[in-house]
């Protein structure tokens, strides 16, 4: 039998190791990306149920043991990131396994998000998207949210199947994607997002350059929308499902001027939903301060600059010290905010302006930080633009924040040198959600 080396030293690994012990799987030692890792064995010998291993440099590991099979020991939603790393150091793809699997990453394909994300949208007519892509993944509701509901997991299903089973799939291609198999069979649903054109007065406080928002709305928008659109599936979701197992993501507009905050928030805050409320912060709100002060939410606010001058070229209003002064608000309730940088060329890719967002960063704490891109542009990134992202990233870490890169936002043909920072840097690549 081949050298067994474990690859990842994280707290799932911990949990499991006792697991794959017993059933027969002994490694050689373990490795690991970080580099900066203080152990020399794992688990630590202090307070250790099990027997400790080594922990080598993956060079030094695979020149120990030149007849090594590496078992990825890592989540599996992780699995693709790891393997990742192992291809960039040249390990080939046969050598490579994950450690509840013992299985080749082929064909077997599964997705985190199909069969648990159900996004809502009524531009046009509503309408409901299997996963967070929008990848031509919809169906048009019949107009009865139980019964939308019972249709979506049936579709969800078989498409996990043919996944699983390597049958072609409308789902091939893409970015989220990944390989072995799927930790549950027919995974809950868990999360849901509100998206635009939900409720009749929907709107938004600013004129992002990239967004489409105000466009869709004004030459898309159904014109029977109302408030019952948004109330009548916030019911049912209360009726149905345990709070403590959801997830509500609200991105209907700008919440803070929408003409059903107070209802939203209210109700919010009597069925203590987890969730994440996307906001510009030009306004400070107490019901989404205390929202965050009691854990109930993730803040995520795209800012997109560091300076005045560019945040009012990008936004279309000169807000800046005001949102400035709302973060560090909103940080003192709970320092559960992420910030988002999308990267325009030509406009925010400066020093002045990365050195005066990762201070805004450091000052209120923010995790994560996300770089992402104008996905409407769908254009090859330029030499330049590519130079710039990298910078930021190194910017990031240089300050000591943690960095998730959108990765399926960038363009096709330049996703590849996205990864390739994302690999270089050992940084998360995310998807939007």
């Amino acid at each position: 039998m081949s050298s067994i080396i474990f690859y990842g030293t994280d707290q799932y690994t911990k949990k499991n190791l006792s697991y794959w012990l017993k059933s027969g799987y002994k490694p050689v030692c373990f490795s690991d990306s970080n580099e900066r890792i203080s152990d020399v064995r794992f688990p630590s010998t202090k307070n250790s149920i099990v027997e400790s291993f080594e922990i080598l440099p993956l060079p030094k590991a695979i020149a120990q043991y030149p007849d090594y099979e590496i078992w990825i020991t890592g989540e599996r939603s992780n699995w693709y990131n790891m393997r990742e790393q192992l291809l960039a150091y040249g390990i080939s793809l046969e050598r490579i396994y994950h450690a509840d699997c013992r299985i080749e990453p082929s064909p077997a394909r599964w997705c985190q998000n199909l069969g648990q994300y159900f996004v809502i949208d009524a531009i046009e007519k509503r309408k409901y998207y299997y996963c967070c892509e929008k990848n031509k993944q919809l169906f048009i509701s019949s107009g009865n949210i139980e019964k939308d509901i019972f249709e979506y997991n049936n579709i969800c299903r078989k498409k996990i199947y043919d996944l699983q089973n390597g049958n072609p799939s409308s789902c091939d291609g893409c970015p989220s994607l990944r390989f072995g198999i799927s930790p549950e069979e027919y995974p809950k649903l868990t999360r849901f997002n509100f998206s635009t054109g939900l409720i009749g007065g929907d709107t938004c406080n600013l004129k992002c350059i990239y967004c489409s928002y105000r466009q869709k709305l004004d030459s898309n928008h159904d014109e029977n929308a109302n408030e019952d659109n948004l109330f009548d599936i916030l019911s049912y979701i209360d009726k149905m499902y345990n709070p403590a197992q959801l997830y509500i993501s609200y991105n209907a507009g700008e919440i803070t001027v929408s003409p059903y905050r107070d209802r939203i928030l209210k109700l919010w805050k009597k069925t203590r939903w987890r969730g994440q409320i996307l906001t510009n912060c030009v306004i400070y709100n107490q019901d989404i301060a205390d929202l965050l002060g009691d854990e109930l939410i993730d803040f995520n606010v795209s800012i997109d600059s560091g300076t005045r001058e560019t945040y009012a070229k990008i936004k279309g209003a000169d807000c800046y010290d005001k949102v400035v002064a709302n973060l560090l608000k909103y940080s003192k309730a709970n320092r559960r905010i992420a910030l988002k940088y999308i990267l325009l060329p030509g406009l925010n890719d400066n020093e002045n302006d990365y050195n005066g967002f990762f201070r805004i960063a450091t000052d209120i704490g923010a995790n994560p930080v996300f770089l992402s891109w104008n996905y409407g542009d769908k254009a090859e990134m330029s030499a330049n633009a590519v130079e710039a992202a990298d910078r930021f990233i190194s910017l990031g870490l240089y300050t000591g924040l943690n960095i998730t890169v959108f990765s399926s936002n960038f363009p096709k043909t330049s996703r590849a040198i996205i990864d390739s920072l994302v690999t270089k840097n050992k940084l998360h690549s995310g998807v939007e959600k």
